[in-house]
């Protein structure tokens, strides 16, 4: 018998995955497992379209509002009911619970993959007293890790010298609808700005987003502090590929760098990486952010298997598969995992997780966010091609919105 797996592509979950698999069929010998991985867009159409009869799915926390109102995916308290799964729900914080439960109040996943977004620099170049020297002398202040978006500026000018390779940031600027808005609504966030208001009116188009987005256009465009390929990078490129190959000196991107930074096999950067929390937005109004966006693993409604589909989300959930994601360059979602003391010993920046999720904040749990998403993918998107006027794009991005809403 078999069970089908449909998770979205990425080297550290196929890992991950294909060693959780031989210990649930190592458990249930009579079956097995095929595994499918998809690039974001096209696994949110196999989930939304219901194609190739899968059983369990990776599926992102911002499209669960519109699965579970569509009955996409199956409550998973009746299995607890029978099977509680070990640690659950005390072994998660609760910004790794909430997003799972539906109107019902029941739970249609468990975190697999967590966030959150981090800022990354090159400690090695930061505390090299040639460069601390330079800086000093050109800008008339010491060298540091920014704490403010104007502080990031200025230091991602002093790093950027594409003669030798290098840059002062890189960002994700390929327009697959995750980490170029997801950078949007870092900078939107950290000035004090809002998607929406109190009464679900779309208010991004504010002083604060122009902001928020010129910023972003201005990286590119005016400071050209990244590099000339940035609208073919993703977050996986930019992160695994750029920044801890060594050719950037700072970056912001999901946690889960920090562990590839210190992975023989994909970094030439092992023991240069730090981290800290996000820099705020200049004025009375930044504030300290981050964005998490996770993925959850749930059963589809349409399971031909439903009791073994289960069986095999209690073996990816379970705490030592748990630290298998973790080691294999993913982020393990429970409390247990963070706090581990071989997990802290090989990856630190696990010490702060726990701190930046009391200020991150999660997309809008609404239905209609895959579709909003898709529209601020396409008003960055065009922004950063210099496609139109920022604060146009904006405007016009509200307007399909409200019109949407």
């Amino acid at each position: 018998m078999k069970l089908r797996f449909a998770g979205r592509k990425f080297d550290s979950f196929e890992k991950a995955l294909s060693i959780q698999v031989k210990r649930f069929t190592s458990l249930y010998p009579d079956w097995d497992v095929d595994l499918d991985f998809y690039e974001v867009e096209d696994l949110y159409r196999v989930i939304r379209e219901g194609k190739n009869n899968y059983d369990v799915v990776m599926c992102s926390t911002d499209w669960l509002p519109e699965f579970i109102q569509k009955s996409k995916l199956a409550a998973l308290d009746p299995f607890f009911e029978v099977a509680p799964i070990d640690g659950w729900p005390d072994d998660w914080t609760n910004s790794l619970k909430a997003p799972q439960l539906g109107p019902d109040g029941k739970c249609y996943g468990i975190a697999y993959h967590d966030g959150p977004v981090m800022f990354y620099y090159r400690k090695d170049l930061f505390e090299d007293p040639k460069e601390q020297h330079i800086f000093e002398q050109r800008f008339g202040m010491p060298l540091a890790v920014p704490n403010t978006w104007e502080e990031f500026i200025r230091v991602a000018r002093h790093f950027t010298r594409p003669e030798q390779g290098l840059f002062g940031t890189v960002i994700g600027g390929y327009p697959d609808g995750h980490n170029n808005v997801f950078d949007f609504l870092l900078q939107l966030w950290s000035r004090g700005g809002s998607l929406f208001d109190a009464d679900r009116r779309p208010v991004f188009n504010s002083d604060k987003g122009i902001q928020a987005l010129q910023f972003l256009v201005d990286l590119i465009h005016v400071h050209k502090v990244v590099p000339p390929e940035v609208f073919d990078l993703d977050s996986i490129r930019a992160g695994e590929y750029y920044y801890s190959a060594g050719r950037a000196a700072m970056t912001w991107n999901w946690s889960h760098i920090a562990a590839c930074a210190e992975l023989p096999e994909l970094s030439s950067i092992v023991g240069k990486n730090s981290w800290t929390v996000i820099p705020i937005g200049e004025g009375s109004e930044g504030r300290r952010t981050s964005v998490i966006s996770y993925y959850i693993n749930g059963i589809l409604q349409t399971s031909k298997h439903p009791d073994m589909a289960y069986r095999l989300m209690k073996v990816l959930s379970s705490k030592d598969m748990d630290k298998i994601t973790t080691f294999e360059g993913g982020i393990g979602t429970r409390l247990s995992t963070w706090r581990d003391p071989q997990v802290l010993h090989r990856f630190p920046f696990f010490s702060m997780i726990e701190r930046i999720h009391g200020h991150a904040r999660s997309t809008p749990q609404m239905i209609e966010y895959p579709q909003i998403n898709q529209i601020l993918n396409q008003a960055v998107d065009a922004a950063l091609h210099l496609r139109g006027e920022v604060g146009q794009l904006l405007d016009e991005a509200v307007e399909e919105t409200q019109s949407l809403l």
